[in-house]
Order: C-alpha cells, then structure tokens, then sequence
C-alpha cells in the first residue's frame, strides 16, 4: 500500500486482512483439548473436533462485514440531535406565544 493512500483504503485493507485471517481460521481443523491433550471420542478414538473457534470466526467476519460497509458508505449515515433543556423552554414559550396569539 503506498504512503499517499487515504485512511479509508488504509481501513479497508486493514479489514480485509483480518478476514483474511478469519478465512483461515475457518479452513483449519481444531480439536478440543483437555489438561491431556487433544480429547478423543470414547467409541472412535478419534480427536473430537472443536467448532468454536469456526463460530467465532463467523462472529467477526460479520462484524467485519458491517464495519467495511459502513466505511464504504452502504448504510445511510443516522442523524442524531441533542435537545437541551434550554432548548425546550424556548420551544414552549415559543408555542405559548403563538397560541396567546402574539406570534
């Protein structure tokens, strides 16, 4: 990535790299483990295969999704205003003042 790139490309590809790292995650195979080591099935004596760190991966990689979707402008921007208490005063004496008739 060279210098001059904006922050938005820097995010991006920053994004992108985790899930990278997420796909990883997902292509692995995992085993749970005891204080023994990899735990084995009682019938198969096979290693018993883990799907939790797959889960969270598929956690993050949605995070990650919304976050690059967000930078890129797919969800609308939400607006939020502050109302301060002076503010409502104002806007009550300003609705009292037009209903006494004196606008």
């Amino acid at each position: 990535m060279a210098a001059n790139d904006g922050p938005l490309a820097v995010a991006l590809a920053r994004l992108e790299r985790l899930r990278e790292a997420c796909g990883e995650i997902l292509a692995a195979t995992h085993y749970v483990t005891g204080k023994d080591g990899v735990v084995l099935h009682p019938e198969t004596g096979r290693p018993v295969e883990d799907y939790g760190p797959k889960q969270r991966a598929i956690t993050e990689m949605r995070h990650l999704d919304e976050q690059m979707l967000r930078l890129l402008g797919v969800f609308p921007r939400q607006r939020v205003e502050v109302v301060t208490g002076e503010t409502v005063d104002r806007e009550i004496a300003k609705s009292a003042q037009e209903l006494e008739g004196g606008d």
